[in-house]
């Protein structure tokens, strides 16, 4: 697994991204969703990891069991965010009714129009939401 490890030599900001990834989730939650899908980072990052976990802590604390079958592992690129999408998107039962993206990159603003979802907004820590 990679680590960030901060710098000690200069000063930095960084980013709570577990917090991050349960605002996200709590958003989708507030609005009326229940099958919240999660495209994954690669999971050889803590990063990844971190935004995992709130989303499921997100879920957790509205009660709702995860659903391992909504849970994708994408590459942070354009091309593996359209099939993870893609993936979600074309299933003929229990289509989720939005998905938790873990980077912007994951490149599904420009998909989901296709897909029959609309994107609502993206925010903070390179997270985003459909």
């Amino acid at each position: 697994m990679i680590r960030f490890i901060p710098p000690t030599d200069i000063s930095w900001v960084g980013a709570d991204q577990r917090q991050g990834a349960y605002e996200a989730t709590r958003h989708l939650l507030q609005q009326g969703h229940r099958r919240i899908a999660h495209i994954q980072g690669p999971h050889r990052y803590q990063v990844s990891l971190d935004r995992h976990q709130g989303y499921c802590d997100a879920l957790t604390e509205e009660g709702i069991e995860l659903d391992p079958t909504l849970v994708v592992e994408g590459d942070f690129a354009a091309t593996g965010g359209k099939e993870c999408a893609c993936q979600l998107l074309t299933r003929p039962d229990l289509r989720p009714t939005a998905i938790f993206a873990s980077s912007d990159l994951n490149g599904l603003w420009r998909f989901v129009g296709g897909g029959g979802m609309r994107t609502t907004c993206t925010r903070g820590c390179g997270s985003g939401w459909l």
